[in-house]
């Protein structure tokens, strides 16, 4: 959908859409993203008792999908800021020039469109978070049950154990 607004976008204003810093934006985001799971996870490990640093290895993929799922989110919120800003301008600077019926026609459909990709960005995102809190409560409903059950095998059972069990 974005290379077509790009098309349209070239069509209607005669310039590229640019977006400034981008690659050096995604390479930031991308490296911390992965240094943060990393701290997370290092810092997990060295906070609870029992859960050794060989136990983060299985997470490392899960945590950082989530930070970059945000920021994902943030870049394409950024795209599409850069995107409208520029659409007004150049409908500013074209009617400044020439204002007529067919010029802010043109304009209007591909404000329309830039609208149309945001809510299909929007229903994106919606169906991902919603997604992952289905994941998030199966896990965790699986995970109760298994304790309950682990509980009653095992009376000597302990907050210790109710922390590491889910993970190991």
């Amino acid at each position: 959908m974005w290379g077509t607004f790009q098309l349209r976008y070239y069509r209607v204003t005669g310039e590229n859409l640019k977006f400034p810093h981008l690659k050096v934006l995604i390479v930031i985001i991308s490296v911390g993203c992965l240094l943060l799971a990393i701290c997370f996870l290092l810092s997990l490990s060295a906070l609870m008792e029992g859960f050794a640093l060989w136990h983060t290895s299985a997470y490392y993929h899960i945590v950082t999908m989530i930070n970059m799922n945000c920021a994902l989110w943030y870049i394409n919120s950024r795209a599409i800021r850069e995107a409208s800003r520029s659409l007004s301008r150049c409908f500013r600077r074209d009617v400044k020039i020439e204002c007529n019926a067919a010029m802010i026609s043109t304009y209007r459909f591909l404000w329309l469109n830039l609208s149309e990709l945001l809510q299909t960005l929007g229903n994106a995102y919606a169906r991902t978070y919603s997604t992952y809190c289905l994941f998030m409560f199966v896990n965790i409903t699986i995970g109760m049950t298994s304790i309950t059950y682990l509980d009653i095998l095992k009376p000597s059972f302990t907050i210790k154990n109710l922390m590491i069990f889910p993970k190991v």
